[in-house]
């Protein structure tokens, strides 16, 4: 018989080694993910994420575009002008949705007139 208690060759060890090992493994990932998990939630925190950071600064174009007169003697970065883009796009968007829905309501009112009329032409 072995150290292990088990005969040589049949596989006991060799199963209990490999049971060990991959519990081990699990172990340090488990622990590194730990610390890789504080890592993130304390530069989410101090907001230095990669996506937090560029929204800030959108954040901050955004408003200084807000503020100033947005004319052609004024010199703007290709960010800002993208920005102002992706602003005008938004609200262009938001009109023809607005537009559509009105467009529906109003559909939706001529047909209850009309129906409103013809109840009132059988009476």
């Amino acid at each position: 018989r072995g150290a292990g208690g088990g005969h040589e060759g049949d596989g006991e060890d060799d199963d209990y080694y490999k049971r060990r090992v991959d519990a081990v493994k699990k172990i340090q990932s488990r622990a590194r993910g730990m610390s890789s998990r504080e890592e993130v939630f304390r530069r989410q925190a101090q907001g230095d994420l990669p996506g937090q950071q560029r929204l800030e600064k959108e954040k901050l174009l955004a408003n200084r575009l807000a503020e100033e007169d947005v004319s052609s003697s004024v010199v703007q970065t290709e960010e800002e002008l993208a920005i102002a883009r992706r602003r005008k796009a938004f609200q262009m968007e938001e009109e023809a949705a607005a537009a559509k829905a009105r467009e529906a309501r109003e559909a939706k009112e001529q047909q209850l007139r009309e129906e409103w009329l013809e109840r009132e032409r059988i009476r």
